[in-house]
């Protein structure tokens, strides 16, 4: 059978998954799929440059018969709002950041184009948009023509306040992913524009059919009240809840999400999260919630805000390290407490090795989290762990690890960096100027290449050696067992086996968002066979594995 033998109803859902290129090299083949492929050139467009909105906006309606119906997904990034590349230099990037409120003024079209491109599309599905109240209040027309989609269903706006909140309660589209993200001091600031619970639970209410919400920077003057909690209706749709950069109390939200699975929570970023811990009041009182699918928390220090309140989790992730894994310390002391409490199946947890013995950390493990068959763990090491008596600080790592009855591991070690404040510097600009080594640093340096060259060499046996020292062990994973070279200058050095993007088996670095591993370059997979010659390893692709680890869960969340 050919392809164009296929029904008409089958071709329109293969067609349905292409997109820009693809969607033309197959128009251009025949009349019949022409017809089909044509108007999925347009059907997703992208903006990250003011260049790509003139663009858009002139391909979509510049046709007699325009092209606007053929957008389902639209997506306007804040670099939409910045000045051209063209116009300012590109090493002040970072300092054009800092300044949101300017740089919107920079391409002041922005607001009528997007209208003139929202009015016409009225079959959009996904629309992300940035800057939506600061456009709204420069173009009217935007919020007459969001509140008019009827096929919209997933919805992300940033920079808004109540004002953007409850205009959504006009939507005459039944949403399945909302977000919202807030307006804040270290961003787009809307003065005088307030960020409250009422609002948002009326906003709420008004979708039936939400499957997952994100609130960033919902940090409201008021929290919500026991009175106010028993009079609202329930979200029993919503299984998917993120409260990112938020307070304590937007926690109330959970205990109004009946079916909620996953839950992420973060304080603000790492300098104010004492700041929101003393002076916003915790979640105290009350029942707990149902138990969770998925718990992912920004930092340690976030267990103070849901201890009181969780129970049993399947799968826990930290995305920091672990403060301290002294015993006698409060932070390892209070997230042994939380061990206990969620005991989960799947635990994700960096850890920044120090001089400190690890192996009480795993004993404790074992006895707080009886469950646990899963860990995906991040190694890295601390500043103060740098010296050429700890070169063999990935061989202890090793010894520790038999004590755990895992099945599944998934094991990341970080590549060792040189001890220089680097800063916030984003992915894809050079770590070699402005930084200078103080003396002692210089050393640390030294020490520093030593243990990295110490694990370029361990790495490719850790397989058979983590095989040996963990006799429960049946899957396991190394990320990034290969040297990654975006993360420190080592190119200049010929005895360093840097991969190079020439080579044959040369991977694309991939991010990786929920366990925040950096640009890694690659994931390899294994089974633990059981044979005549003893335990061997068999290569396994990613999707089996994926079904291995979500069978495991399934099987011992029931026990």
């Amino acid at each position: 059978m050919e392809l164009l033998d296929l029904p008409e109803d089958v071709l329109h859902v293969i067609v349905s998954y292409l997109r820009k290129k693809n969607a033309l090299n197959l128009a251009l083949t025949t009349k019949r799929l022409s017809g089909l492929a044509l108007p999925r050139i347009a059907a997703v467009a992208e903006c990250h440059a003011p260049a790509d909105l003139r663009r858009l906006q002139k391909y979509l309606l510049s046709r007699r018969r325009s092209r606007a119906h053929c957008l389902r997904s639209l997506i306007v990034s804040p670099f939409t709002f910045y000045p051209d590349d063209d116009e300012y230099d590109p090493d002040d990037w970072l300092r054009s950041l800092g300044n949101a409120a300017d740089n919107f003024q920079d391409f002041t079209q922005a607001p009528y184009l997007i209208a003139d491109i929202l009015v016409r599309c009225h079959n959009i599905c996904h629309l992300d948009l940035e800057r939506f109240q600061p456009c709204l209040r420069r173009d009217r027309r935007i919020g007459t023509a969001l509140v008019a989609m009827t096929g919209l269903k997933r919805l992300s706006l940033g920079v808004l306040g109540d004002t953007v909140v409850s205009l959504l309660q006009s939507c005459q589209s039944g949403l399945t992913y909302l977000k919202l993200w807030y307006h804040d001091e270290r961003g787009f600031q809307l003065q005088g524009e307030p960020k409250t619970f009422p609002v948002l639970l009326a906003t709420l209410s008004h979708f039936r059919s939400l499957q997952s919400l994100e609130l960033c920077s919902f940090t409201p003057s008021e929290p919500i009240s026991a009175a106010q909690i028993s009079m609202t209706p329930q979200f029993p749709s919503i299984t998917h809840l993120r409260l990112s950069e938020a307070l304590p109390q937007a926690l109330s939200l959970v205990s109004l999400c009946p079916n909620l699975r996953t839950l992420i929570f973060s304080l603000a970023i790492d300098g104010l999260i004492e700041q929101h811990l003393s002076t916003a009041p915790l979640l105290r009182g009350g029942p707990r919630w149902r138990p969770l699918q998925h718990l992912r928390l920004g930092n340690h220090q976030e267990i103070s805000c849901v201890l009181d309140h969780i129970d049993k989790v399947d799968i826990l992730h930290f995305i920091s390290a672990l403060p301290s894994i002294d015993p006698q310390k409060e932070p390892f002391a209070r997230f042994l407490r939380f061990l206990r409490v969620t005991s989960p199946v799947e635990l994700y947890l960096p850890l920044a090795l120090t001089n400190s013995s690890i192996g009480s950390l795993w004993e404790q493990v074992v006895q707080c989290a009886p469950r646990l068959r899963i860990l995906d763990l991040k190694v890295s090491t601390s500043r103060y762990t740098y010296s050429s008596k700890c070169d063999k600080w990935l061989d202890t790592l090793l010894a520790t690890l038999g004590i755990l009855p895992i099945v599944c591991l998934r094991l990341y070690v970080h590549p060792v960096s040189c001890p220089i404040a680097r800063g916030n510097v984003p992915v894809g600009f050079s770590y070699r100027c402005n930084y200078h080594e103080e003396p002692d640093d210089s050393r640390m340096c030294a020490d520093a290449r030593k243990m990295e060259r110490r694990r370029i060499e361990t790495m490719p046996t850790l397989p058979q050696r983590l095989m040996d020292a963990v006799p429960s062990l049946r899957y396991l994973a190394l990320i990034d067992s290969q040297p990654n070279n975006t993360s420190w200058d080592v190119g200049a050095d010929d005895e360093w086996p840097i991969t190079d993007g020439g080579d044959d088996d040369y991977q694309a670095p991939h991010w990786d968002e929920v366990r925040e591993t950096d640009w890694t370059l690659s994931t390899c997979w294994w089974r633990v066979v059981e044979g005549s010659l003893g335990r061997t390893l068999e290569t396994i692709s990613a999707e089996e594995a994926e079904r291995v680890q979500h069978q495991i869960i399934q099987e011992a969340a029931v026990v």
